[in-house]
């Protein structure tokens, strides 16, 4: 996330974004990768515990953030990731809070360079190139 945060409030992220999602996040999500695969055997819908935690909210919000930026294709070489970032998205309140008018429409603000109100993702949050689909209003 802390590489995230630099490159978006970066005058010149835009500029290195590519690099970022070809080179940097594929290091970082296979690390994830592969520790998923160990806990539990890879066989839990979630990181930590049979249910939702606090750490399985923050890494589907780090995963999130790079769909906007990316698209789902990020995902594509990491099966056990794709399974819990489907499975978390699923989850009722998250459902209901990432189509809800709570969710602000750009998760950062105004002196961010990336996902901001002067220069929006080419992705919304599931995944899809602006507009949002129909019936699913943030």
């Amino acid at each position: 996330r802390s590489r995230l945060s630099k490159l978006v409030y970066s005058p010149d992220g835009p500029d290195k974004i590519k690099d970022h999602l070809e080179t940097t996040l594929p290091q970082w999500l296979g690390f994830f990768e592969r520790l998923k695969g160990k806990i539990h055997d890879g066989k839990k819908n979630f990181f930590v515990a049979d249910t939702l935690t606090h750490a399985d909210l923050y890494l589907f919000l780090v995963i999130e953030a790079h769909i906007r930026l990316g698209g789902t294709g990020i995902l594509d070489d990491f099966p056990l990731l794709t399974e819990f970032y489907k499975h978390v998205a699923a989850h009722d309140r998250v459902l209901n809070w990432r189509i809800s008018r709570r969710r602000p429409e750009f998760s950062n603000g105004d002196s961010a360079s990336l996902d901001c109100p002067k220069n929006p993702p080419p992705f919304n949050d599931f995944g899809e190139p602006w507009p949002m689909p129909a019936g699913s209003e943030l």
